[in-house]
């Protein structure tokens, strides 16, 4: 299984880290982005843990 993000995932996902890491520092930053890759990887052996979201504008 593989978790896809879409255009506007990564872009959050870009503007939280960059957020992070202006607001709390590199060290963090880097600490809540190694916890999301977690995450990922739970998700990619547990596909049916989360839910797929519908498209909103």
């Amino acid at each position: 299984m593989q978790v896809i993000w879409d255009d506007d995932a990564s872009q959050k996902l870009i503007n939280a880290l960059e957020y992070g890491r202006y607001t709390f520092g590199e060290r963090i930053m880097e600490k809540f982005y190694a916890r999301i890759l977690e995450y990922e990887k739970l998700l990619q052996s547990n596909p049916r843990m989360g839910k797929k979201e519908r498209n909103t504008p």
